[in-house]
């Protein structure tokens, strides 16, 4: 099983030692990823919500798909869309945005964000599930099946999150507004939690156990617990079967299969041949 062989810093020494045990240990947090590339633009009909076609930019909107708004240090303008994730002054304009949500796209797609490898954000339309998240606006176009609107700070009206949370671990099923699964490896003991609340230095965060808590996207690995994410970037990822699991390197995972550990985390984990790393 691959599923982070390094430690993560700061972790209690006796909590480290059951983390290893468990085959749950986080390896320190990483450089950044490059996400696959943005999707190209869709074409066709807009589905049906507002405001249809045109993407938020300051105080103005930008047509779609013919503009995209560049948001920049030095204010926000609406540029040609040449298909690009970047906008035309790098140096000052860190987001671009081709769609703000899925009333933006052709029937079927929806808005996704990604993130270049310089850090900066990028929305386009594209296929469910997206490169990192899908955006949308409240009170817009809906998101995807199993996937809610939430509103966010910034640049990104709303982000489509799980609209059922739940996650799993050590017999408990937390949901609703206790979402997150806290399992003590000292005391192999599970509890329910606000999002959030784990102590992960003794702690294992549970998030989601298995991509069907997640509205299709993959429930990753990251430092201190597990995760919906649109890509896990080489991390480990938790799973119901082996369907639930993304491809490493390319290559499919062989088996999905309970955690090592005591039986009580209750919690399988994506298993790859060896050599299937990442990159």
């Amino acid at each position: 099983m691959t599923l982070a062989p390094a430690l993560r810093r700061g972790v209690a020494p006796a909590a480290l030692a059951a983390s290893a045990a468990l085959g749950l240990a986080c390896p320190p947090r990483p450089a950044p990823i490059p996400e696959p590339p943005v999707p190209s633009a869709s074409s066709g009909a807009a589905t049906t919500s507002g405001p249809r076609g045109a993407v938020r930019c300051g105080a103005a909107r930008c047509r779609v798909p013919a503009e995209r708004c560049c948001h920049g240090a030095e204010g926000d303008r609406c540029v040609p869309d040449d298909g690009s994730a970047y906008c035309p002054d790098r140096s000052t304009e860190y987001a671009s945005m081709a769609c703000d949500d899925a009333s933006d796209c052709r029937a079927g797609d929806v808005c996704c964000l990604a993130m270049t490898p310089e850090g900066t954000q990028a929305t386009r339309c594209g296929a469910h599930p997206c490169p990192t998240a899908e955006v949308c606006v409240p009170g817009g176009a809906p998101c995807h099946a199993g996937l809610r609107c939430e509103a966010e700070h910034g640049d990104l009206e709303g982000r489509c999150v799980a609209a059922a949370p739940r996650a799993r671990c050590g017999g408990l099923d937390c949901a609703g507004a206790e979402a997150e699964c806290c399992f003590s490896h000292a005391a192999e003991l599970a509890t329910c939690g606000k999002p959030g609340s784990c102590d992960r230095n003794t702690s294992v965060a549970f998030g989601c156990s298995s991509r069907a808590d997640c509205g299709g996207y993959f429930c990753c690995q990251y430092p201190g617990g597990f995760g919906c994410a649109g890509s896990c970037g080489g991390a480990g990822a938790l799973c119901a079967t082996v369907d639930d699991c993304p491809a490493r390197a390319g290559a499919a995972a062989v088996d999905c299969a309970p955690l090592p550990g005591p039986a009580i985390l209750g919690v399988k984990g994506c298993v790859y041949a060896p050599g299937a790393s990442a990159p």
